[in-house]
């Protein structure tokens, strides 16, 4: 396992663990990150042939290799308002 490129907040890790509970996911099911029509999802799955796999906050996270450039300085969160709620990438400044 390498450094990730993304990061997660505190927020979406907490939201994680709470529908990794939920679920009933179980090693070696974890987070993948994967893209669909432009835009960065979040899902729960196995690992794949092709994929990197992260390790942060006691969550695993696999990753296309191919997918791991568009990641560089991306942080996952969560939001939590009346209306709406929901995952959400954001790309942090250095």
């Amino acid at each position: 396992m390498e450094n990730a490129p993304f990061g997660i907040t505190k927020t979406a890790t907490r939201e994680l663990h709470r529908l990794i509970m939920k679920h009933k996911i179980i090693h070696p099911e974890g987070v993948r990150i994967d893209k669909e029509n432009g835009s960065l999802i979040l899902g729960f799955d196995s690992p794949k042939p092709d994929d990197e796999k992260f390790y942060i906050n006691r969550i695993t996270f696999y990753v296309n290799k191919e997918l791991l450039p568009e990641l560089n300085n991306v942080i996952i969160n969560f939001y939590n308002g009346l209306e709406k709620k929901g995952f959400y990438f954001e790309t942090k400044n250095r």
